[in-house]
């Protein structure tokens, strides 16, 4: 429906433009038609049926993009979530592993979580990332 209100609106605007060009510059030819009614009518059906057309074509193709991208966001929202199960899943492992080697004192151990946290903080600021471009997106 969005499609006929601008369709009116464009052709009303074009006839709008019209009558200006003809009572501001004087062009002879648009003067039959502002003069006569059918004329009149005719000229705006002409000027509305294009518009009609377009408008409806434009309507459609943004209304499949829209649902396209609809689609794409709740796939890329998943895919985050899931990406956030893993890291929670990661952190949980690193702090068992961090009661481990804490109970153990073993050097070698506490440079692999050391290592393991920092890939961890890494991957939480892309998530972080993406959590932003997401938002942002909307």
């Amino acid at each position: 429906m969005r499609w006929l209100i601008s369709s009116l609106v464009s052709s009303f605007s074009a006839i709008a433009m019209l009558y200006i060009s003809w009572e501001f510059l004087g062009i002879p030819s648009i003067g039959v038609v502002f003069s006569d009614p059918r004329s009149l009518v005719s000229l705006y059906i002409s000027i509305l049926v294009p518009f009609l057309v377009l408008g409806y074509m434009l309507t459609h193709d943004l209304d499949a993009r829209y649902k396209v991208i609809s689609q794409d966001l709740k796939r890329l929202r998943s895919l985050v979530d899931a990406y956030q199960v893993v890291l929670n899943n990661i952190n949980r492992e690193v702090e068992d592993l961090k009661r481990s080697v804490e109970s153990q004192y073993m050097q070698s151990i506490n440079r692999s979580i050391s290592s393991l946290e920092k890939r961890v903080s890494a991957s939480e600021k892309l998530l972080s990332t993406i959590i932003e471009l997401i938002s942002s997106g909307k």
